[in-house]
C-alpha cells in the first residue's frame, strides 16, 4: 500500500486536469454523471433516470443487497469507458482526476457525510475503469478499505472523504 502527502498528489491532478484529453472528460464527466447524482430516502446514488422515493421497492432492495451500502455501491457502479472515450488516455491518471472530483462533488454536495469512493482499474479483456462510491455507514461495509493488499489481483484505489 502506498500512501502520498495529499499536497503533492492535488498539484499533480490540477495540472492534468488541464490538460485534453482529461479536460474534455472531466466536463463531460460533471454533464453525465456528477449532474445525475441524487438523494433518495438516505442513500446517495446515480440516478440517470429520476427516480424518487416511491419508485422504488425497499424491501425488495433491502432484501437483494443486504443493507443500503449495498444497494448504493451497486447502484453506483460506473464503468467509465461505457460513457467516454478512454482508450488514449493513461488509466491511472485518469482514474485520479475522476475519484478527485467526485470527491469534491460528493463534500459540496453533502457536507455532512462520509463516502468512500472505489475505483478499480480493469486492464484485462474490458479495459475500463469502474467506479462506485457509497456513504460510509456504522456497520455496514462493502469493501475492507484498511486491507486492500487482500485484492491482489485487483488494482485498486480507495478514498475516503
Amino acid at each position: 500500500m502506498i500512501i502520498e502527502n495529499e499536497t503533492l498528489i492535488y498539484d499533480i491532478l490540477d495540472k492534468l486536469k488541464d490538460e485534453e484529453p482529461y479536460n474534455n472528460i472531466i466536463k463531460q464527466f460533471h454533464s453525465k454523471i456528477l449532474s445525475k447524482i441524487s438523494l433518495i430516502d438516505e442513500c446517495i446514488i446515480y440516478n440517470p433516470e429520476g427516480y424518487v422515493y416511491k419508485d422504488i421497492d425497499w424491501e425488495y432492495v433491502l432484501k437483494m443487497q443486504k443493507d443500503f451500502t449495498g444497494f448504493e455501491a451497486s447502484s453506483n457502479e460506473i464503468r467509465l469507458g461505457d460513457y467516454f472515450d478512454i482508450n488514449n488516455v493513461d488509466f491511472i491518471v485518469l482514474t485520479y482526476i475522476i475519484v478527485d472530483e467526485l470527491a469534491t462533488y460528493l463534500k459540496r454536495q453533502y457536507k455532512d457525510c462520509t463516502f468512500e469512493i472505489v475505483a478499480q482499474i480493469e486492464q484485462n479483456m474490458e479495459n475500463n475503469i469502474l467506479l462506485r462510491f457509497y456513504k460510509k455507514r456504522e456497520q455496514e461495509n462493502w469493501i475492507d478499505t484498511y486491507n486492500l493488499d487482500h485484492y491482489k489481483d485487483e488494482r485498486l484505489l480507495v478514498r475516503i472523504v
